[in-house]
């Protein structure tokens, strides 16, 4: 396990996203996002689940619409995460017509999901965002450490954690701390990673 001092890990953070924004034009994400759905869609194990947790994409982050277009087609049920106090994640169920709205983090989530709330461990798969990953799965989110706060009950494969990430992305190595979650799988635009092995 790679350990690094919140100094440098902030640092590494900032100059992982400067990076991201200045990689690729609103072309080329566009184009990443139908790539990123040519992957999954490739993917059986991907295909068979029911129940899958989303991200709207902000800040150049890998996009999952195409994807999320696809699984619409479907059938599949799609949920979007809430941030909770404490600081984790739950998952709402979320349909096209479901109204959203900014929350702390001008991230769009669905608006009163009262009683519909659901623990990530009740998803067959989540798709993650991310700044950066490994081969062997470890990933570097935002830094809120909401994702790994929600997971901390997670069993390796329930649900399934796919982190999406543009190929520029992949990394030799990472700091990795106790409480951070592995991903299972990373799909970039060229390649589908199956980080368990």
């Amino acid at each position: 396990m790679l350990d690094i001092n919140p100094t440098d890990l902030a640092a590494l953070r900032t100059r992982l996203r400067t990076r991201r924004s200045a990689a690729l034009s609103t072309a080329q994400q566009a184009h990443a996002a139908q790539q990123f759905a040519v992957q999954f869609s490739q993917q059986s194990l991907l295909q068979n689940a029911q129940h899958i947790g989303v991200y709207l994409a902000v800040h150049n982050e890998a996009d999952p619409a195409a994807i999320v277009k696809n699984l619409r087609d479907n059938g599949k049920q799609l949920y979007l995460p809430i941030v909770q106090t404490p600081p984790l994640l739950r998952f709402a169920p979320w349909f096209s017509a479901s109204p959203l709205r900014l929350n702390q983090f001008n991230i769009a989530e669905p608006v009163d999901p009262a009683g519909a709330l659901h623990d990530a461990a009740t998803l067959d798969l989540l798709i993650m965002p991310l700044l950066a990953f490994t081969l062997t799965g470890i990933r570097l989110g935002m830094g809120g450490g909401y994702y790994d706060r929600s997971l901390t009950q997670h069993i390796r494969g329930k649900p399934l954690l796919v982190g999406l990430a543009y190929e520029f992305q992949l990394q030799d190595t990472l700091p990795q701390r106790s409480w951070d979650v592995s991903l299972d799988f990373v799909i970039t635009e060229q390649s589908f990673y199956d980080c368990r092995a």
